[in-house]
Protein backbone atom coordinates (compact mmCIF):
# COMPACT_ATOMS: atom_id res chain seq x y z
CA UNK A 1 0.00 0.00 0.00
CA UNK A 2 1.26 3.39 -0.72
CA UNK A 3 -0.33 6.35 1.32
CA UNK A 4 0.20 9.66 2.14
CA UNK A 5 -2.32 9.26 5.14
CA UNK A 6 0.13 7.05 7.05
CA UNK A 7 -1.86 7.76 10.16
CA UNK A 8 -4.91 6.45 8.56
CA UNK A 9 -3.57 3.56 7.39
CA UNK A 10 -2.33 2.13 10.32
CA UNK A 11 -5.14 2.85 12.51
CA UNK A 12 -7.73 0.88 10.32
CA UNK A 13 -5.30 -2.00 7.92
CA UNK A 14 -4.04 -3.16 11.36
CA UNK A 15 -4.53 -4.78 14.61
CA UNK A 16 -2.99 -7.49 17.22
CA UNK A 17 -3.66 -10.20 14.44
CA UNK A 18 -2.50 -8.49 11.06
CA UNK A 19 0.44 -6.68 12.40
CA UNK A 20 1.84 -4.67 9.46
CA UNK A 21 5.24 -3.82 8.51
CA UNK A 22 6.64 0.21 7.12
CA UNK A 23 9.31 1.00 4.69
CA UNK A 24 9.53 4.60 4.66
CA UNK A 25 11.99 6.65 2.24
CA UNK A 26 12.93 9.98 3.14
CA UNK A 27 15.06 12.49 0.62
CA UNK A 28 17.69 15.14 2.70
CA UNK A 29 15.93 17.80 3.09
CA UNK A 30 18.35 20.02 1.49
CA UNK A 31 18.98 18.29 -1.74
CA UNK A 32 15.14 18.05 -2.12
CA UNK A 33 14.80 22.28 -1.43
CA UNK A 34 18.04 22.61 -4.11
CA UNK A 35 16.34 20.38 -6.52
CA UNK A 36 13.18 22.01 -6.33
CA UNK A 37 15.00 25.36 -6.70
CA UNK A 38 16.59 24.77 -9.92
CA UNK A 39 13.17 22.45 -11.32
CA UNK A 40 11.10 26.21 -10.66
CA UNK A 41 13.21 28.03 -12.52
CA UNK A 42 12.55 25.98 -15.37
CA UNK A 43 9.14 23.92 -15.08
CA UNK A 44 6.67 26.76 -16.83
CA UNK A 45 3.77 24.07 -16.82
CA UNK A 46 3.92 24.10 -12.87
CA UNK A 47 1.36 26.25 -11.11
CA UNK A 48 4.58 26.68 -8.68
CA UNK A 49 6.45 27.65 -11.58
CA UNK A 50 8.94 30.64 -10.42
CA UNK A 51 9.96 32.72 -13.09
CA UNK A 52 11.98 35.05 -10.78
CA UNK A 53 13.93 32.71 -9.36
CA UNK A 54 16.03 32.23 -12.96
CA UNK A 55 17.88 35.15 -12.42
CA UNK A 56 18.88 33.91 -9.05
CA UNK A 57 22.18 31.93 -7.86
CA UNK A 58 21.51 29.36 -5.15
CA UNK A 59 23.20 31.36 -2.26
CA UNK A 60 21.19 34.47 -3.39
CA UNK A 61 17.66 32.31 -3.43
CA UNK A 62 19.03 30.46 0.19
CA UNK A 63 19.34 33.84 2.04
CA UNK A 64 15.71 34.68 0.94
CA UNK A 65 12.94 33.92 3.59
CA UNK A 66 11.41 30.25 2.76
CA UNK A 67 8.12 29.76 1.66
CA UNK A 68 8.65 25.56 1.05
CA UNK A 69 6.28 23.67 2.77
CA UNK A 70 6.89 19.64 3.13
CA UNK A 71 3.54 18.13 3.31
CA UNK A 72 5.25 14.37 4.64
CA UNK A 73 6.73 15.99 7.25
CA UNK A 74 3.75 18.34 8.35
CA UNK A 75 1.69 15.06 8.55
CA UNK A 76 4.14 12.90 10.34
CA UNK A 77 4.37 15.46 13.14
CA UNK A 78 0.66 16.05 13.38
CA UNK A 79 0.89 19.82 11.86
CA UNK A 80 -1.88 20.98 9.30
CA UNK A 81 -2.03 22.56 6.67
Amino acid sequence: IFTMEPQVAGEHLYDEFNRGRILALFRHPIDRVVSKFYYLQTATWEKTYRPEWAELTILEWAQKPSEDENFMVRKLVGKSF
